[in-house]
């Protein structure tokens, strides 16, 4: 029979704790981080800024898109979208306060999400019947709404006294976008979808709502090529030679390096239509860019690009003389906004 080598056993045992233990230091790192992030401010509401003015006679319109998701632990089951009461009512008070005439949203929280929640906390969205979705909430009824139908977590929203969108009466809330699905072993929760938009002065775009994959680059890559280049099973999601995309891109075009960064700066290369695409935000703004996410892993994740604008996007919360959409604490990502000047046909 062997003889026990203690002190190699002792050496094993040692290990094993200083793993278990790094592993448990971590783990309450983060929760602490998440806790301090999602209790901060809550109860603060300091938008007091005034949106700049718009000048309709000059084709101005203000644009905007925000992820209005969090990292809340509870959230967790709501699969991180806007779970919580006192976040939604702070989004609503700041939108009406704005009011763009064009914008995206990322990560709404569905009725789906709700039907078999048996909510018992009435601070949850999901406590109360979802007879009027939240985008409708948020957005109230001057907007035309069109979300992508599969996950209904992205969506556009479109003054109804600017234009009208292909497809959804004025007004109503449509469930109709084009959209590219995220492939083979990826996580079907995100999406890539556009709308055609015509404007009261006659002029007709695209517009791009982006929130691609945001764990795995590969699949970030695929969903990027596939809604703007196509493949042998799908046609580009674009269908004018006008094309104004805004979202959150999950990742940063300046500061990572992965694939799907390679595969974003050659769709941003080679443009649309013979028309270079260009950046109203990040470092169109200043460089180096204002972060638009800040939990844990900055980055500028969240874009406003176009191949026919002109005008500069800012980022409510990090520009200067500017205050947080959530009103200091709420989302994990900061809304970029924007006066864009567009053609008059």
């Amino acid at each position: 029979m062997n003889k026990i080598n203690f002190p190699t056993l002792r050496k094993y045992v040692k290990c094993i704790l200083l793993s278990f233990t790094g592993f448990f230091v971590v783990l309450l790192i983060l929760t602490i981080s998440f806790l301090l992030y999602s209790t901060s401010d809550m109860k603060k509401n300091n938008f007091t800024w005034n949106p700049p003015p718009v000048d309709r006679t000059q084709n101005q319109y203000l644009v905007m898109t925000v992820n209005v998701g969090n990292s809340d632990w509870d959230c967790t089951p709501y699969k991180w979208k806007l779970c919580k009461k006192v976040v939604e009512q702070k989004l609503t008070e700041h939108l009406q306060i704005i009011k763009p005439d064009l914008i995206t949203l990322q990560e709404l929280l569905p009725p789906r999400l709700c039907q078999n929640a048996n909510e018992t906390d009435s601070h949850k969205v999901c406590y109360d019947p979802q007879s009027i979705p939240q985008v409708r909430r948020l957005l109230g009824p001057e907007y035309t709404i069109v979300c992508e139908p599969h996950s209904q977590y992205e969506c556009f929203g479109i003054k109804k006294d600017i234009g009208h969108v292909n497809g959804c009466p004025d007004g109503e809330l449509c469930y109709s976008t084009r959209s590219t699905d995220t492939g083979n072993n990826c996580d079907n929760g995100f999406s890539i979808s556009a709308i055609t938009v015509q404007l009261n002065n006659g002029f007709v775009f695209d517009m791009v709502n982006v929130h691609p994959q945001s764990m795995s680059s590969v699949c970030r890559a695929n969903m990027l090529l596939r809604a703007f280049q196509g493949d042998k099973s799908q046609q580009p999601i674009i269908q004018n030679d006008n094309v104004l995309i805004l979202g959150d891109f999950n990742l940063d075009p300046w500061r990572n390096k992965d694939v799907s960064v390679k595969a974003w700066q050659s769709i941003f290369s080679k443009g649309w239509a013979n028309k270079k695409y260009h950046y109203h935000s990040g470092v169109a703004e200043i460089t180096p860019p204002y972060y638009t996410f800040q939990f844990i892993v900055k980055g500028t994740y969240d874009l406003a690009v176009s191949n026919f604008a002109s005008g500069i996007c800012h980022v409510l919360g990090e520009t200067p003389e500017t205050a947080r959409l959530d009103g200091g604490s709420g989302n994990d990502h900061r809304a970029v906004y924007g006066v864009l000047t567009f053609p008059s046909q």
